[in-house]
Protein backbone atom coordinates (compact mmCIF):
# COMPACT_ATOMS: atom_id res chain seq x y z
CA UNK A 1 0.00 0.00 0.00
CA UNK A 2 1.72 3.46 -1.00
CA UNK A 3 0.84 7.32 -1.83
CA UNK A 4 0.14 6.63 -4.85
CA UNK A 5 -1.95 2.91 -5.47
CA UNK A 6 -2.01 -0.55 -4.65
CA UNK A 7 0.27 -3.31 -5.45
CA UNK A 8 0.63 -6.68 -5.76
CA UNK A 9 3.16 -9.55 -5.94
CA UNK A 10 3.16 -13.12 -6.30
CA UNK A 11 6.35 -14.21 -7.10
CA UNK A 12 7.18 -12.94 -3.00
CA UNK A 13 8.41 -9.74 -4.24
CA UNK A 14 10.43 -9.88 -7.10
CA UNK A 15 7.72 -8.03 -9.43
CA UNK A 16 4.88 -6.39 -8.45
CA UNK A 17 1.50 -5.10 -10.43
CA UNK A 18 -0.91 -2.24 -9.84
CA UNK A 19 -3.87 -3.10 -8.43
CA UNK A 20 -7.16 -0.69 -9.21
CA UNK A 21 -10.37 -2.68 -9.52
CA UNK A 22 -12.58 -1.36 -7.16
CA UNK A 23 -10.41 0.78 -5.33
CA UNK A 24 -11.83 4.30 -4.93
CA UNK A 25 -8.58 6.12 -3.51
CA UNK A 26 -5.07 6.30 -4.20
CA UNK A 27 -3.66 7.02 -1.03
CA UNK A 28 -3.21 3.93 0.83
CA UNK A 29 -1.76 3.68 4.18
CA UNK A 30 -2.28 0.32 5.40
CA UNK A 31 -3.02 -3.58 4.28
CA UNK A 32 -3.13 -6.94 5.82
CA UNK A 33 -4.42 -10.12 4.86
CA UNK A 34 -5.68 -12.13 7.18
CA UNK A 35 -3.43 -15.24 8.17
CA UNK A 36 -5.65 -18.01 8.16
CA UNK A 37 -7.62 -16.89 4.65
CA UNK A 38 -5.09 -15.71 1.82
CA UNK A 39 -8.33 -14.66 -0.39
CA UNK A 40 -9.21 -12.21 2.29
CA UNK A 41 -7.27 -8.82 2.83
CA UNK A 42 -8.16 -5.37 3.82
CA UNK A 43 -6.77 -2.21 2.31
CA UNK A 44 -7.53 1.70 3.70
CA UNK A 45 -6.29 4.91 3.44
CA UNK A 46 -9.58 7.23 4.27
CA UNK A 47 -11.48 4.46 3.35
CA UNK A 48 -11.71 0.62 4.34
CA UNK A 49 -12.11 -1.38 0.98
CA UNK A 50 -11.94 -5.42 1.09
CA UNK A 51 -11.08 -8.20 -1.10
CA UNK A 52 -12.53 -11.72 -0.98
CA UNK A 53 -9.87 -13.08 -4.26
CA UNK A 54 -6.79 -12.36 -2.66
CA UNK A 55 -6.50 -8.77 -3.55
CA UNK A 56 -7.43 -8.58 -6.93
CA UNK A 57 -10.43 -7.15 -6.91
CA UNK A 58 -11.83 -4.93 -4.06
CA UNK A 59 -14.97 -3.22 -2.36
CA UNK A 60 -15.44 -0.06 -0.33
CA UNK A 61 -16.92 -1.08 3.09
CA UNK A 62 -16.56 1.83 5.20
CA UNK A 63 -15.30 5.52 5.12
CA UNK A 64 -13.42 7.00 7.99
CA UNK A 65 -12.89 10.87 9.32
CA UNK A 66 -8.92 10.05 9.09
CA UNK A 67 -6.72 7.68 7.32
CA UNK A 68 -6.08 4.43 8.54
CA UNK A 69 -2.30 3.88 9.96
CA UNK A 70 -2.12 0.55 11.48
CA UNK A 71 -4.44 -2.56 10.51
CA UNK A 72 -4.34 -5.94 12.08
CA UNK A 73 -6.93 -9.46 11.04
CA UNK A 74 -7.52 -12.26 13.81
CA UNK A 75 -5.24 -15.24 12.74
CA UNK A 76 -8.80 -17.25 13.20
CA UNK A 77 -10.68 -14.53 10.78
CA UNK A 78 -12.14 -17.67 8.96
CA UNK A 79 -14.53 -17.97 12.11
CA UNK A 80 -14.23 -14.69 14.16
CA UNK A 81 -14.18 -12.43 11.38
CA UNK A 82 -12.28 -10.36 13.19
CA UNK A 83 -10.13 -7.34 12.57
CA UNK A 84 -8.80 -3.88 13.91
CA UNK A 85 -7.66 -1.09 12.96
CA UNK A 86 -6.30 2.69 14.57
CA UNK A 87 -5.57 6.43 13.16
CA UNK A 88 -2.12 6.98 15.03
CA UNK A 89 -1.61 10.90 15.43
CA UNK A 90 -5.03 11.56 13.64
CA UNK A 91 -6.61 9.90 17.04
CA UNK A 92 -10.07 8.16 17.14
CA UNK A 93 -8.48 5.46 19.22
CA UNK A 94 -9.91 1.90 17.64
CA UNK A 95 -12.54 0.56 15.40
CA UNK A 96 -13.39 -3.11 15.28
CA UNK A 97 -15.63 -5.67 13.42
CA UNK A 98 -16.39 -8.82 14.11
CA UNK A 99 -18.19 -9.76 11.31
CA UNK A 100 -15.75 -9.72 8.48
CA UNK A 101 -15.60 -5.86 8.15
CA UNK A 102 -19.45 -5.31 6.82
CA UNK A 103 -19.48 -3.26 9.92
CA UNK A 104 -16.87 -0.83 12.02
CA UNK A 105 -17.66 0.25 15.54
CA UNK A 106 -15.28 2.20 18.01
CA UNK A 107 -13.23 0.16 20.73
CA UNK A 108 -12.76 2.95 23.34
CA UNK A 109 -13.06 1.60 26.80
CA UNK A 110 -10.24 1.90 28.87
CA UNK A 111 -8.27 3.73 26.86
CA UNK A 112 -5.90 6.25 28.39
CA UNK A 113 -4.70 8.04 24.41
CA UNK A 114 -6.52 7.57 21.44
CA UNK A 115 -3.45 8.43 19.48
CA UNK A 116 -3.01 4.71 19.11
CA UNK A 117 0.20 4.10 16.60
CA UNK A 118 0.07 0.55 16.27
CA UNK A 119 -2.25 -2.64 17.23
CA UNK A 120 -2.52 -6.53 16.42
CA UNK A 121 -4.60 -9.58 17.17
CA UNK A 122 -2.70 -12.59 18.94
CA UNK A 123 -3.63 -16.02 18.28
CA UNK A 124 -5.90 -16.81 20.91
CA UNK A 125 -7.81 -13.57 19.72
CA UNK A 126 -6.76 -11.05 22.82
CA UNK A 127 -6.01 -7.46 21.45
CA UNK A 128 -2.75 -5.40 21.70
CA UNK A 129 -2.02 -1.72 21.23
CA UNK A 130 0.19 0.89 21.66
CA UNK A 131 -0.72 4.34 21.77
CA UNK A 132 1.91 7.59 21.86
CA UNK A 133 2.07 8.55 24.78
CA UNK A 134 -0.38 5.96 27.01
CA UNK A 135 1.68 3.13 26.42
CA UNK A 136 0.62 -0.43 26.16
CA UNK A 137 -3.23 -1.54 26.18
CA UNK A 138 -4.78 -4.95 26.20
CA UNK A 139 -8.10 -5.95 25.34
CA UNK A 140 -9.00 -9.99 25.62
CA UNK A 141 -12.62 -9.35 24.14
CA UNK A 142 -12.41 -7.88 20.85
CA UNK A 143 -14.80 -4.88 21.72
CA UNK A 144 -13.02 -3.86 25.12
CA UNK A 145 -12.64 -3.40 27.41
CA UNK A 146 -9.13 -1.90 27.65
CA UNK A 147 -6.20 -2.24 30.28
CA UNK A 148 -3.45 -0.35 30.32
CA UNK A 149 0.22 -1.75 31.53
CA UNK A 150 2.80 -0.07 31.86
CA UNK A 151 5.12 -1.80 34.38
CA UNK A 152 8.43 -1.54 33.35
CA UNK A 153 8.45 0.85 30.32
CA UNK A 154 11.13 3.95 31.20
CA UNK A 155 10.43 7.35 31.37
CA UNK A 156 9.41 9.31 28.51
CA UNK A 157 11.65 11.75 27.32
CA UNK A 158 11.47 15.15 26.08
CA UNK A 159 13.01 14.92 22.65
CA UNK A 160 9.89 13.46 21.21
CA UNK A 161 6.38 14.11 21.14
CA UNK A 162 5.37 10.21 20.50
CA UNK A 163 7.08 7.50 22.44
CA UNK A 164 5.10 4.02 21.52
CA UNK A 165 5.23 2.82 17.62
CA UNK A 166 4.84 -0.68 17.36
CA UNK A 167 4.13 -3.84 19.15
CA UNK A 168 3.78 -7.23 18.12
CA UNK A 169 2.85 -10.60 19.84
CA UNK A 170 5.25 -13.85 19.45
CA UNK A 171 3.41 -16.46 17.11
CA UNK A 172 2.51 -18.39 20.06
CA UNK A 173 1.06 -15.65 22.28
CA UNK A 174 -2.00 -18.26 24.00
CA UNK A 175 1.45 -20.70 25.63
CA UNK A 176 4.61 -18.20 26.08
CA UNK A 177 2.38 -14.89 26.94
CA UNK A 178 5.28 -13.15 24.96
CA UNK A 179 5.12 -9.77 23.22
CA UNK A 180 7.55 -6.82 22.18
CA UNK A 181 7.07 -3.03 21.59
CA UNK A 182 9.18 -0.84 19.92
CA UNK A 183 9.46 2.70 21.31
CA UNK A 184 11.93 5.75 21.07
CA UNK A 185 12.98 4.55 24.47
CA UNK A 186 14.11 1.63 23.76
CA UNK A 187 12.81 -1.93 22.67
CA UNK A 188 11.02 -3.69 25.63
CA UNK A 189 10.12 -7.44 26.00
CA UNK A 190 6.76 -8.88 28.21
CA UNK A 191 6.09 -12.38 28.71
CA UNK A 192 3.54 -12.58 30.87
CA UNK A 193 0.83 -11.00 28.30
CA UNK A 194 2.00 -7.25 28.63
CA UNK A 195 1.35 -6.79 32.05
CA UNK A 196 5.07 -5.96 32.71
CA UNK A 197 7.70 -5.20 30.70
CA UNK A 198 12.05 -5.11 30.36
CA UNK A 199 14.34 -3.12 28.42
CA UNK A 200 15.31 -5.76 25.51
CA UNK A 201 18.94 -4.21 25.00
CA UNK A 202 18.94 -5.27 21.53
CA UNK A 203 19.17 -1.93 19.60
CA UNK A 204 19.98 1.57 20.83
CA UNK A 205 17.15 3.72 21.94
CA UNK A 206 15.16 6.38 19.34
CA UNK A 207 15.33 4.18 16.62
CA UNK A 208 13.30 1.58 17.25
CA UNK A 209 10.26 1.80 15.07
CA UNK A 210 9.08 -1.48 14.41
CA UNK A 211 9.78 -5.34 15.48
CA UNK A 212 8.64 -8.39 13.86
CA UNK A 213 9.12 -11.98 15.30
CA UNK A 214 9.39 -14.78 13.17
CA UNK A 215 7.02 -17.09 13.07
Amino acid sequence: ATKGGLYRSTDSGASWSSVVSGLTEVQLAAVAFAPDDGQAAFVAGVIMHRSVDGGLTWVPVKTFEFPVAALAVSTNFSDDGTAALSFGRNGNGIFITTDAGASWQPSLTGLTDLFVNDLAIANDGTLLAVASDGGFHRADDPLGPWTVFNDGFEPLSDQSPDHYFAVSPSPAFDQDGTAFVAAFEGLFKSTDRGESWSQADLYHQRINREVSPSP
